[in-house]
């Protein structure tokens, strides 16, 4: 309704305008029903899957919940067992460990007690050895009958190898109880060997071997133990000897080092069964015999070339061995000569003493 006024303001008049909008208002209603019942069900809809995703969410995290449980006490298990495995396995160390003490022990006894008996047991064979030399050799007069002699020649045969094997095993024991005892003295070093060569002559030449010897007297004196260096060569050349029929064994000696000092080489090359050079380091094991160089064939309890070894370590050299089957062996022994190491070591602290004195003054006057 709109009002007709005068000029002075006054109502004079209504003009009234009419529009019918029932349809209009009709689409309207029906539009916005058509809204709300689509949000609602899109609201459901939205509703529905999040409740859903919820559900599935739940259900996963409380089955990965009931998982991580279940780890847990297979790891919990896991641990026991291993706790347990730890404390077996810590109860065998230690058993382990008193066995290996007690063994350990035992040997450094048995080392010992085999030290110890050297004189009790050397002592004796050497008597028996003695006089069945004296009866095999008549000295004092003939011996009747006959096969008495070739018994008394069998008692130092036997003698001789029984000898050679305890000897053997007291160094072994010695070097490992510790006790080995160093008696260095100044020796010719052709006389040594040509002492060792004359030991076994008989023996090479009843295997019909023939012994060579290149050892000069220019080679002089050597500072060592005398009767180690002599039991090492002898144990080579029985070796040599044994391993060795209708062949040859040759001997050298030669001066290594600056001006010839320093090391004494000695080397013993046979011509006899040989042995696999990959096996070389077998024969240098106790109670070791290879089955191409020192078999059950010859005689000997193996413990030659295990000793010689040792007792080269302990004077301070080593010990080679070069070999092929069947192409003989050359076993190459490399002694210090303690005097030229000690007249080098001398001199080493002379020249520090120089140098330290050379750095004082030089300080001092700076």
């Amino acid at each position: 309704y709109l009002p007709v006024r005068a000029a002075d303001g006054a109502v004079q008049g209504v003009f009234e305008l009419y529009s019918d909008m029932t349809d209009r208002l009709a689409e309207i209603d029906r539009t916005s029903n058509r809204l709300l019942t689509g949000l609602l069900a899109a609201f459901s809809t939205l509703y529905v899957g999040l409740l859903l995703v919820v559900r599935r969410a739940e259900r996963i995290l409380r089955q990965q919940y009931v998982n991580l449980e279940e780890s847990r006490e297979a790891v919990r298990a896991k641990n026991r067992q291993l706790e347990d495995e730890i404390g077996v396995r810590a109860r065998m160390e230690r058993a382990l460990r008193q066995a290996r003490d007690q063994a350990e022990s035992a040997s450094r006894a048995k080392s010992q007690f085999l030290a110890s008996m050297s004189h009790e047991l050397r002592t004796p064979l050497n008597a028996v050895i003695g006089f069945s030399e004296i009866i095999a050799d008549e000295v004092l007069g003939p011996v009747a009958p006959v096969r008495y002699r070739d018994y008394a020649q069998d008692i130092r045969n036997s003698g001789r190898h029984l000898l050679a094997l305890v000897s053997e095993v007291l160094d072994l024991a010695e070097i490992e109880a510790g006790s080995v005892r160093l008696e260095p003295t100044a020796f010719d070093v052709a006389e040594l060997v040509n002492e060792a060569v004359h030991a076994v002559q008989p023996w090479a030449v009843e295997n019909g071997n023939t012994v060579l010897v290149d050892c000069p007297p220019s080679l002089g004196n050597m500072t060592c133990d005398r009767a180690k260096l002599q039991g090492i060569l002898a144990s080579l050349l029985d070796n040599a000897v044994c391993c060795t029929r209708d062949g040859r064994i040759a001997v050298d000696a030669w001066r290594e080092g600056s001006n010839g000092r320093g090391h004494v080489a000695f080397r013993v090359r046979d011509t006899g069964t040989g042995m696999d050079r990959r096996r070389i380091d077998e024969v240098f094991e106790p109670l070791a015999q290879h089955d191409a160089f020192v078999s059950r064939a010859f005689e000997g309890a193996g413990l030659g070339l295990a000793v010689s070894r040792q007792m080269c370590r302990v004077l301070g050299g080593s010990i080679e061995i070069d070999s092929d089957p069947g192409e003989g062996a050359t076993v190459t022994v490399r002694l210090p000569d303690m005097a030229d190491a000690a007249a080098i070591q001398h001199s080493a602290r002379a020249d520090d003493a120089v140098t330290a004195d050379a750095g004082r003054r030089r300080k001092t006057t700076g």
